[in-house]
């Protein structure tokens, strides 16, 4: 496998090692000149020589990380840019968000939404709460707050979707 490729070896690295003629994990595992490694890697040496012979003693975890995303969106009947249309979608998109991250019993911290315009152009806009949720007037209210800071009431909507970014579990949060 290419040295390229190793964890922990960037470009500089690489190159540097690539010069030493050096072009493989294993031609860096069984590097003989020991000494010239030690002095081009610094402290660095002792533990990539280790992951290069396999060798690791960082704890594995089979738990995976259960951050995901819980969103909704909906292509619109007809193209609109009547306000109270998208303000009324926006509030059951939420809603059907805030349902499905309660059944789920996860929050999040982050909102975003969707619009799709008849050009097929598609903006996503997102921002951060400063408590994580699961609320459908936290959800709504952060989404609307997006629609008047970034929809072009000029232009036609065909999409629109609401969605928490990073959802976990409560204790994910919690600190």
């Amino acid at each position: 496998m290419p040295i390229k490729d190793m964890f922990g070896i960037g470009k500089k690295t690489a190159a540097m090692l690539n010069n030493l003629g050096i072009n493989t994990i294993g031609e860096f595992a069984n590097y003989e000149n020991d000494m010239l490694l030690k002095k081009k890697l610094g402290k660095a040496y002792y533990t990539l020589m280790d992951w290069a012979h396999g060798n690791d003693e960082s704890i594995v975890s089979t738990e995976v990380e259960d951050l995901k995303s819980v969103g909704n969106s909906r292509t619109l009947e007809e193209n609109t840019n009547d306000y109270e249309e998208i303000k009324s979608m926006i509030s059951k998109l939420s809603k059907m968000v805030s349902d499905r991250a309660k059944n789920d019993k996860l929050y999040s911290n982050q909102i975003s939404i969707t619009l799709k315009y008849d050009d097929f152009s598609v903006k996503n806009h997102s921002k951060k709460l400063d408590h994580p949720t699961n609320e459908y007037e936290d959800i709504f209210t952060m989404a609307m707050h997006l629609v008047e800071k970034y929809y072009d009431s000029s232009r036609f909507v065909r999409l629109l979707g609401v969605t928490m970014q990073n959802a976990a579990k409560i204790d994910t949060f919690v600190q």
